[in-house]
């Protein structure tokens, strides 16, 4: 697991989330309907290389770009070519990771545009208010059942479909590490959690049952994870560093804080 060893590794850290959530920032600003996945792709990895660190995904096991791009049905590890348009009355994530000086950050931004349905409405909303509910279960000493407990509480009254094949994860000296952060479990079960401990809370939901399909595609030597159904689905990710009295959410920016 990733518990960080120093105040300069913290801080390292820190400013790799700075970077990060300002790249995301960037591309929050200029997604809408008709944009290409591809001109947001380059948008977030010009952004990141700029100010000083690195695209965490790019390459990782084989995924071809900086920026994953999940439009309804897509759950996560969408692909983001010049080909992806986005569409009018969609749902659609953003993941994306960066390193800074061999520290990793990981987040992902929900956005709907256009119509959607009061049911859709409700999945983007319910969604992030899951996120912040599992953020606020967090606490040096508490464990990762107490999380999945918070998030799937929002997501079970809401009748929404918690996908459990994924979950978070650890991160900070690697992109992913322990633990595996369910979204589901029981309070006081699981992993505990360490002070300095960072890791990336990341509700996944469907309109569904939650119930996923792992699809290839052979053009990118690539695995997409869609819903069952093809249902809409929400995905939302944080990074959250773990403290001796809570916790902070290393992510989460005004937008007049961040980077230019």
């Amino acid at each position: 697991m990733s518990i960080l060893k120093n105040v300069e590794d913290i801080e390292k850290i820190r400013h790799s989330a700075h970077i990060l959530a300002s790249a995301m920032h960037q591309v929050r600003l200029h997604a809408k309907p008709g944009v290409s996945a591809g001109v947001l792709n380059e948008i977030a990895e010009t952004f990141i290389l700029d100010h000083g660190a690195k695209p965490a995904f790019k390459g990782l096991y084989g995924f071809p770009h900086t920026l994953i791009t999940e439009i309804n049905e897509v759950v996560v590890h969408g692909v983001s070519p010049h080909s992806t348009i986005i569409p009018d009355n969609s749902i659609v994530s953003f993941d994306c990771g960066a390193s800074y000086k061999g520290l990793y950050s990981d987040m992902a931004i929900l956005l709907s545009f256009g119509n959607l349905s009061e049911r859709e409405k409700l999945l983007v909303t319910k969604t992030e208010e899951s996120l912040w509910a599992g953020i606020s279960a967090v606490k040096a000493g508490r464990r990762v059942g107490d999380i999945g407990y918070a998030v799937n509480r929002v997501l079970e009254d809401a009748g929404l479909g918690n996908v459990l094949d994924l979950g978070g994860h650890g991160l900070g000296y690697k992109p992913h590490d322990e633990p595996h952060i369910t979204h589901k479990g029981k309070c006081g079960e699981g992993a505990r959690l360490f002070e300095n401990q960072v890791i990336a809370i990341e509700p996944m939901v469907t309109l569904g049952t939650g119930e996923v399909d792992f699809v290839d595609l052979p053009e990118y030597g690539w695995e997409v994870v869609v819903s069952r159904e093809r249902t809409k689905t929400a995905h939302i990710e944080h990074t959250v560093l773990v403290t001796k009295n809570g916790h902070e959410v290393l992510t989460d920016f005004k937008p007049e804080d961040m980077l230019k």
